[in-house]
């Protein structure tokens, strides 16, 4: 039978407990008229008596007006309509008719069955799909991509080719995948691990919560949710309510078994201080400042020394027109970082010494100068120059300033840790389909929902065969270990 049809059926068709309540109540009556009509004489016949059997009321051939009349004495009188009633016509069945397409329905995975006159307008779409358990719960494609959609759809429409969208879609699939597992396995420990004292005490925590929302918005739940809605935290006040018991699930979970064993003594703040005392301290920025004029025009060369010995201001006299050398922005110019060494010099050899210039008659004078410095002219080749040298310091963090971010960011570190520990331990007690398989999972998904209606089926295609080309090979390694391991002598 037609896995449609039949569905239609059965949806759709008669009621069955009903059909078979007016059976019943047809038998009875018709028991109850042939009861009757036998107890209607008013005395007892002693005469000799003819026994019957069923067999007795079969016909031979029967006949269509005999079978009617029989239908006809068996169902129940119908009373006659109501004056200004109209007239309906009724079918009448019997229970085993009305059965028929209910109880014989074969369901079966995959594409329905299409009958040879239905042309399928388009290629069939997945809704639906289960992609594994978590620890006992199903975890669905519909529910996964629901907070994911419009920024897939997006990622898909805008992505410039389809490995583009691969990467990012596959991280995207892999974080909320993994936070899905944490969050599933540490609610269900913070509910094993609750005795029914606490639980009770939870459960009116959450309800307080609850209704110190709808207090705050005027004791109205229609405004409550409306704001819900609006910041997009749930749809209704009982979604909000489920969202933050199992958030307030987690954070007791983590509380008690993670966060109370995190403490960061203070020779670790200092080690850590220490180990980036150039990040607290840092160097000052070192710059220069440039005038370079014409060789050929001592005028000029000999202008630019009195003024600046004058006590002009330097960068206001770079600014100047007949400056070479950037003269918009004042002949500033901030030489390169220097790289750090691939080997750490040996002790007792110096550091190298840091270039500022290329042309050497400029990085000698660049080393002789100290903060605030001037030196010129310089000569370099076919022109002259002078150099200023300027020392930005960025202030200085002491220890006792950078304590608390230290600490913070050494019990963020060291949280993570136990965090990542004490999953991977629940993972290993707990009962979760393999990661990787569900992820493959989602991934086609993905690709079908959101890449092929924009792009075609093509690369979806290719995908699916891949990841089933792969499942094959692993399947196929299983089986050559589990031989090997049984072929091995006791």
């Amino acid at each position: 039978m037609d896995v449609g049809i039949a569905l239609s059926a059965r949806r759709f068709g008669p009621n069955v407990r009903g059909v078979r309540l007016a059976g019943r109540v047809a038998c009875v009556i018709a028991a109850c008229g042939l009861a009757i009509g036998g107890c209607g004489g008013g005395e007892r016949e002693t005469g000799p008596r003819t026994e019957l059997s069923a067999g007795d009321f079969v016909s031979d051939e029967p006949t269509a007006t005999a079978t009617a009349a029989a239908d006809e004495a068996a169902a129940p009188a119908t009373p006659p309509p109501l004056p200004g009633t109209p007239a309906r016509n009724v079918t009448r069945t019997g229970p085993v008719a009305a059965r028929n397409g209910v109880f014989d329905v074969a369901a079966a995975p995959g594409e329905p069955k299409l009958a040879e006159f239905a042309k399928p307008v388009e290629a069939p779409v997945l809704i639906d799909a289960k992609v594994g358990d978590v620890n006992g719960r199903p975890l669905f494609v519909t529910d996964f991509f629901e907070s994911m959609d419009a920024r897939l759809k997006a990622q898909a429409r805008d992505a410039k080719s389809f490995e583009e969208f691969m990467d990012s879609t596959t991280k995207e699939i892999g974080v909320k995948l993994w936070s899905i597992v944490q969050d599933e396995l540490l609610q269900a420990e913070a509910r094993s691990t609750l005795t029914p004292e606490e639980k009770q005490g939870f459960r009116y925590f959450v309800q307080s919560l609850q209704s110190d929302l709808v207090s705050r918005n005027y004791r109205s739940r229609t405004i409550a949710e409306q704001r819900l809605a609006e910041a997009q935290e749930a749809a209704s006040l009982e979604e909000w309510t489920k969202k933050r018991e199992e958030r307030e699930l987690i954070l007791y979970q983590l509380r008690s078994q993670v966060l109370q064993n995190v403490h960061i003594p203070f020779r670790e703040i200092e080690q850590y201080y220490n180990r980036k005392y150039d990040e607290f301290n840092p160097p000052p920025l070192t710059q220069f400042r440039v005038i370079s004029v014409p060789k050929s025009d001592a005028a000029l060369v000999e202008s630019i020394r009195a003024e600046l010995e004058g006590g002009a201001d330097f960068a206001t006299v770079a600014s100047k027109p007949d400056n070479l050398f950037r003269a918009k922005d004042g002949g500033l110019y901030r030489p390169p970082e220097p790289r750090a060494p691939a080997a750490k010099p040996k002790e007792g050899e110096p550091a190298p010494e840091r270039k500022f210039f290329e042309l050497a008659a400029l990085n000698e004078e660049a080393k002789k100068l100290s903060d605030g410095g001037w030196s010129g002219p310089i000569d370099t080749g076919n022109t002259v120059a002078f150099l200023k040298r300027e020392e930005i310091r960025k202030p200085a963090t002491s220890l006792y300033e950078a304590q608390s971010a230290i600490e913070q960011t050494l019990r963020s570190k060291k949280v993570d840790e136990l965090v990542q520990k004490y999953i991977s331990d629940l993972l290993k007690r707990a009962s979760v389909d393999n990661m990787d398989v569900m992820g493959e999972r989602l991934l086609i998904a993905a690709v079908e929902r959101y890449w092929t209606p924009i792009h075609g089926p093509e690369m979806g295609r290719a995908l699916e065969l891949e990841i089933q080309k792969k499942d094959e090979s692993n399947a196929r390694k299983q089986a050559a270990e589990v031989k090997a391991v049984e072929a091995e002598p006791e």
